[in-house]
């Protein structure tokens, strides 16, 4: 999986740039699971990561600097490439001791998300690399988040995916899907997309 080791270079490099200039990362999607899990579960595409959004400019700036390329840059999105690796970052939100994830400007919800979301203090090691993870549960709402943001059937990996966590759950599914499949932003004080 040589492909996989290039992207854990790579995504060690970020990490440490993030750490430097005092912004708070974690990863999310199939490279979550693994640092999660502690073992590699499959060849990735890309690396997920998720910040809080007031990093939004900060993590920016820091980009500009990094990226070879970057191909969308929103207030709820960023993707870029650095030696021919994606790099998808999204951003949630607290509001009111509540936490929401922003897929999309053009989605018209956001996410409720578990309150161990976001665990600070806890630290996952994989291949010598020390990253912050979301946790198990938001695993699970950011996976079934996509699905409702995108309209589109699961794809195999997140079937996958999905086994993994639901084994791994603290929390009870039913209490997990109540948080979707969203709430729209206007009740939140967001600004909607506007055509």
């Amino acid at each position: 999986m040589k492909n996989n080791q290039i992207q854990l270079t790579t995504l060690d490099v970020f990490l440490s740039l993030c750490k430097e200039n005092n912004i708070e990362t974690w990863l999310m999607g199939g490279w979550g699971l693994d640092f999660l899990y502690s073992k590699e579960t499959r060849m990735h595409c890309d690396i997920d990561l998720i910040l809080d959004h007031k990093d939004y400019s900060s993590i920016s700036e820091v980009i500009a600097g990094f990226a070879d390329r970057i191909c969308v840059n929103t207030k709820q999105k960023i993707k870029f490439f650095k030696t021919g690796i994606g790099f998808d970052i999204c951003f949630f939100f607290l509001i009111d001791q509540q936490y929401y994830l922003d897929l999309d400007e053009k989605d018209p919800l956001v996410y409720p998300m578990p309150q161990n979301s976001f665990p600070k203090d806890n630290y996952s090691m994989f291949s010598d690399i020390e990253a912050r993870t979301i946790s198990w549960e938001a695993q699970f709402v950011a996976k079934q988040g996509y699905f409702y943001c995108s309209n589109q059937p699961l794809r195999e990996k997140d079937k996958q995916d999905l086994y993994l966590i639901r084994n791994n759950l603290s929390e009870s599914l039913e209490k997990l899907e109540k948080l979707l499949p969203g709430i729209e932003k206007e009740k939140l004080g967001l600004t909607p997309f506007q055509k």
